[in-house]
């Protein structure tokens, strides 16, 4: 498990300071997953787009992490490695299509971000979106004024699923190979 900071500015020049607990999302890190998703501001669920058995598991994991949360949290599905979806898109079995992500999207209520860790498509849309959905649910649940300029608020994030070949709190490229 890695964990990192990361300090996104809002368009009102307000600041929020993210605590980015990246967990793998296999099974085997289910414990581990429960421990750090509990009390959790906003989470990001990520899968791969080329990697069909990914994309199955996030029902299961939004399942489960809404069941270790007393309440409900802002949750965004992360679509990584848009390049290897680009690059492999005849392979129709195994790639996953915009139309479903939007549809079970829809289904569960949550937003989601296509992004590519090696050319770094997406990877500030996706914080940006993610810290906006932590401090609006900080604001309602009374945990936060909305920040200050000065020092912003700070909000507890979960990340589950990480990807070969990004960095998972900054989604820079490690340099190993993601296709």
């Amino acid at each position: 498990m890695d964990v990192r900071t990361k300090v996104i500015t809002h368009a009102d020049s307000t600041t929020t300071k993210l605590q980015i607990w990246d967990t793998p999302g296999s099974d085997a890190h289910y414990k581990l997953a429960r421990s750090t998703v509990v009390s959790t501001d906003a989470i990001l669920l990520v899968f791969a787009l080329d990697d069909r058995p990914s994309w199955r598991r996030i029902r299961h994991w939004i399942e489960t992490v809404s069941s270790f949360n007393e309440e409900p949290c802002p949750i965004i599905l992360c679509g990584n490695k848009l390049d290897c979806r680009r690059s492999d898109e005849t392979n129709t079995e195994k790639i996953v299509r915009d139309s479903e992500i939007e549809k079970t999207a829809a289904e569960l209520g949550c937003h989601f971000v296509l992004t590519s860790a090696r050319s770094g498509e997406g990877v500030d849309e996706v914080f940006q979106q993610l810290a906006e959905r932590a401090r609006d649910g900080m604001i309602r649940s009374g945990k936060s004024s909305g920040g200050t300029p000065r020092g912003g608020d700070s909000g507890r994030v979960g990340k589950i699923g990480s990807e070969p070949g990004k960095d998972g709190a900054t989604g820079a490229p490690t340099g190993r190979k993601c296709c």
